[in-house]
């Protein structure tokens, strides 16, 4: 473990995150595209139109004004069909509960206001054991206002379990994730 970081975080320096998912690579691709240099892209330059096979997986995370926690201000249909209402307007304390929403808080702050990417897995628990094949993989990528500033992150989940015939069972973060620091991302594009 790297200092600062959390257990099931593993720091990375100088690689991509290596994705399968050809959404999730678009994504990754173009906000590398619409980045300055090492710095994450201001939230502007998002263009819908570029990320469309992505939209109904992508979600948007802004920080509150005091930096303390973040507003949800963004859910496609797959985001809001999994939780199976709308969430935009929520912080994470009142989605995930107290204890899985501090965690979810404070990894998407770190992400905003220390720029990383994060690449992960949670597991879904059934009672007190994880469910043998159900997770969800996350991409999360920092974001910045048009004067540099820290605005939230930008991110997509993809469900590799039918979360609606899930519902009530909420995914705790039993989250296995890579952080790739952005100051120490290659130059260029990744990898298609």
């Amino acid at each position: 473990m790297t200092a600062g970081l959390p257990q099931d975080e593993e720091e990375v320096i100088g690689r991509w995150p290596a994705l399968e998912d050809r959404r999730m690579a678009l994504l990754l691709r173009r906000w590398a595209g619409w980045r300055e240099g090492t710095a994450p892209p201001p939230r502007s330059r998002i263009d819908p139109a570029a990320l469309k096979p992505c939209l109904p997986h992508v979600w948007i995370w802004r920080l509150t004004p005091d930096r303390l926690s973040l507003t949800c201000t963004l859910a496609g249909e797959k985001i809001q069909e999994a939780w199976g209402r709308g969430i935009i307007g929520n912080d994470p304390l009142s989605l995930w509960g107290p204890e899985s929403g501090l965690v979810v808080r404070d990894r998407l702050r770190r992400v905003a206001l220390t720029p990383a990417i994060v690449h992960g897995r949670s597991g879904i628990l059934s009672g007190e054991s994880a469910s043998p094949g159900k997770f969800a993989e996350r991409l999360i990528l920092p974001l910045a206002t048009d004067d540099g500033a820290p605005f939230g992150v930008i991110g997509m989940t993809l469900y590799r379990y039918d979360p609606v015939a899930a519902a009530g069972q909420l995914p705790r973060v039993l989250l296995s994730s890579q952080r790739h620091p952005c100051a120490a991302l290659p130059e260029g594009l990744p990898p298609d």
